[in-house]
């Protein structure tokens, strides 16, 4: 995540939009082209037991590695109460209804600004009339 990061960054503050994007390809095309690799030849041995018992294990670390992530995020992320409903909100919509991640992610930082700007519309207002 750093090395994708920094990359991004270091491309757009040099050629732009178009640098960052060339950086980003350049530092995530290899683990692309490895892993791809990686199922390809995996794929023809997926059938056999000890691969589907290794691929049990890992999808049980995997589990551990998200929760991990998680929680990790949620302390940083979940500041307030109103951060906390749109934390749990979107659980439920991502448990229960088949919404594309990218469209829920959008619509809670859409929510979290209007939010924003509506509270400090609410505080300057506030302040003006002591």
């Amino acid at each position: 995540v750093i090395a994708v990061n920094s990359a991004t960054f270091i491309g757009y503050k040099n050629k732009g939009v178009l640098g960052g994007i060339v950086a980003t390809l350049g530092v995530i095309t290899p683990s692309i082209i490895i892993i791809s690799i990686i199922a390809s030849v995996l794929q023809t041995f997926y059938d056999n037991k000890y691969v589907k018992s290794a691929f049990q294990g890992i999808g049980v670390a995997v589990c551990a590695v998200l929760v991990q992530a998680v929680m990790k995020i949620g302390k940083s992320g979940i500041v307030d109460i109103f951060a906390a409903i749109i934390a749990v909100v979107s659980f439920l919509i991502a448990a229960f209804f088949k919404v594309p991640t990218i469209i829920m992610i959008v619509s809670a930082g859409i929510v979290g600004v209007v939010y924003k700007v509506i509270r400090e519309k609410k505080s300057n207002g506030a302040g003006g009339k002591k």
